[in-house]
C-alpha cells in the first residue's frame, strides 16, 4: 500500500510539473492583446486542441478565451482561409514582413496552437482565400485561381488531407461568384457554398450541387453534424437561419441583434464539442457570441476595437 501511494505521488508530481511546463511554453508564445484595432479578418474558428476562439487577421492569430484577448508573438503571417479542426487549423496566405517563409504560403497546418507550421501543399505556389475543412475527417477543399505546378483552376478536394487531389466536376452550380465555403465535420463528400443566388450543397464531393436555400444572397454558413447554419442578407437586412441537412424539415430563424444596414455577416462559427456556442463576425468587424444558441449574444468586438464587459 505504502508503494503504491508513493507511486501515485510521483505521477502526480510529473503531471503537475508536465502541466505547469506546457502553460509556461503557451504564456511564452501569447500576450494579451493591446489595446488596437482588429481589421481584415480572414476566419475563424474552435480549434480541438484549445477551448477559444481562433481569429485569423492581416498580422496573425487572436484568441478569445474565458472572457479575454489574445494575440501570438511569433507566426503572425497574414492568414486567408483559416479553418478550424480538431488537430488545430489549416491556412494559407502570405508571410509576416521579415519572414524566411516563401510566400505565398501555400497550404499549411498548425497543431500546436500557431507556433509552428507544417507546410502541407502548394507552398510558394498558392494563396486559397476559399478553403473548407472536415472538422472531424481527412477532407479539404480550395478554390484555386490560379493555375500551380499540381492542380488547374477550380474547385480541387483532398480525402487524405492533402497528399492528392481531384478537381469537382461543380455540375449544378450557378456562374456566380462565392460568398463562403464550408465542409461537413465528417462527411468527407458534403460542402456547401454560399453565392448571392443561394446557397448550394453537394453530398458528393462538389461534383453535383443542389439549391438547398429558399432565399437568394447566403453571405456565410457553417455545415454542423445534423444541419446548416447560414446567413441573408435582403433589404439591407440580416438574418440567421438554421436548416436540417436533410432538407425535409422547416428551416428557423435565429435571433440576432440589429446589425447596420451597410454591414453583413461574413464568418459563422459553431463549436463543435458545444453546438450552443457559437459565433458570427461583421463585414465592419465585429464580433458575436452566444453560449445558448442564440438566446443571449455578447458582443466582444465592435467595429474591430476590444468592448469593455
Amino acid at each position: 500500500m505504502r508503494k503504491l501511494t508513493y507511486m501515485l505521488a510521483i505521477t502526480t508530481t510529473l503531471l503537475s510539473a508536465c502541466s505547469s511546463g506546457e502553460e509556461g511554453k503557451e504564456k511564452a508564445f501569447l500576450t494579451p492583446l493591446k489595446d488596437e484595432k482588429i481589421d481584415h479578418i480572414h476566419g475563424a474558428g474552435y480549434p480541438g486542441n484549445d477551448e477559444g476562439l481562433y481569429i485569423a487577421t492581416h498580422h496573425g492569430v487572436k484568441i478569445y478565451r474565458n472572457g479575454k484577448w489574445y494575440e501570438t508573438i511569433e507566426n503572425n503571417h497574414d492568414y486567408m482561409g483559416f479553418q478550424a479542426t480538431k488537430e488545430g487549423f489549416y491556412s494559407s496566405g502570405h508571410p509576416e514582413e521579415g519572414s524566411n517563409l516563401k510566400n505565398p504560403l501555400g497550404l499549411v497546418k498548425s497543431t500546436d496552437k500557431g507556433k509552428k507550421l507544417k507546410k502541407v501543399a502548394f507552398y510558394g505556389e498558392s494563396d486559397f482565400h476559399y478553403l473548407a475543412t472536415g472538422y472531424n475527417s481527412p477532407a479539404i477543399y480550395v478554390v484555386n485561381s490560379q493555375p500551380n505546378s499540381k492542380i488547374g483552376q477550380g474547385l480541387y478536394f483532398s480525402e487524405d488531407k492533402g497528399e492528392t487531389w481531384n478537381l469537382s466536376q461543380l455540375n449544378g452550380m450557378p456562374q456566380t461568384p462565392a460568398n463562403s465555403i464550408a465542409a461537413h465535420p465528417e462527411e468527407v463528400g458534403t460542402i456547401g457554398i454560399a453565392t448571392q443566388q443561394g446557397l448550394y450543397l453537394s453530398k458528393d464531393k462538389g461534383n453535383n450541387f443542389k439549391l438547398f436555400s429558399q432565399v437568394q444572397n447566403v453571405t456565410a454558413l457553417s455545415i454542423n453534424k445534423e444541419s446548416v447554419i447560414y446567413s441573408t442578407l435582403s433589404n439591407q437586412k440580416s438574418a440567421l437561419i438554421s436548416k436540417p441537412l436533410n432538407g425535409k424539415e422547416a428551416e428557423e430563424e435565429i435571433a440576432i441583434p440589429s446589425l447596420d444596414k451597410d454591414d453583413t455577416i461574413l464568418f459563422i462559427n459553431v463549436n463543435p464539442f458545444n453546438p450552443s456556442k457559437m459565433s458570427f463576425i461583421t463585414k465592419g468587424n465585429d464580433i458575436y457570441l452566444t453560449e445558448n444558441s442564440g438566446r443571449k449574444w455578447n458582443k466582444t468586438l465592435e467595429d474591430g476595437k476590444i468592448t469593455k464587459s
